[in-house]
């Protein structure tokens, strides 16, 4: 089951239509009823009920449609703070330096750079061998 069927399978749900999640998702019905059965297979349960174009959740497909959406929260969630760390909204900064930088440059030096970000920074002052360690 992969990160792309569970997205459908959520769709799917939410709209309670193929279709709908075919021009939602940009697909073909086709290729949506496909991830469907596919993953139907995969884990060896029905997941909808289809009684003509109506579709409703199975047991089985309402405990995966929970996980799903799950799922595809911490998904977002984990996108949204790598975002933060590559914007530099958050994150660490590990800085070693010699012992006459580290007492009388560095402490400025990190104050205004915390004025500007959101990180944590880590320093080591001690002599060059230390530091290249």
């Amino acid at each position: 089951m992969t990160l792309r069927n569970i997205e459908i399978f959520v769709t799917v749900c939410e709209l309670k239509s193929m279709s709908a999640a075919a021009k939602k998702l940009y697909m073909s019905q086709p290729a949506i009823s496909q991830a469907i059965s596919q993953m139907e297979g995969e884990l060896q349960v029905r997941l909808f009920d289809r009684i003509g174009r109506n579709l409703s959740l199975t047991y089985a497909g309402e405990i995966l449609y929970s996980y799903g959406k799950r799922i595809l929260n911490l998904v977002k969630e984990a996108e949204s703070t790598l975002d933060d760390v590559k914007n530099m909204r958050m994150g660490r900064l590990r800085v070693g330096t010699s012992t006459t930088v580290g007492i009388y440059l560095l402490p400025e030096i990190i104050g205004e750079f915390r004025k500007k970000f959101s990180i944590d920074v880590y320093f080591t002052i001690g002599n060059t061998a230390e530091i290249e360690k």
